[in-house]
């Protein structure tokens, strides 16, 4: 389950999506 997504501004359509078991994707667009 997906908790928080958050843009990188400076990542080219990069962002990060914390998950409910407390890791961490860096997915691109």
């Amino acid at each position: 389950r997906c908790t928080s997504i958050t843009w990188v501004p400076e990542g080219d359509g990069l962002f990060v999506v914390a998950h409910a078991d407390g890791n961490l994707y860096v997915y691109d667009k």
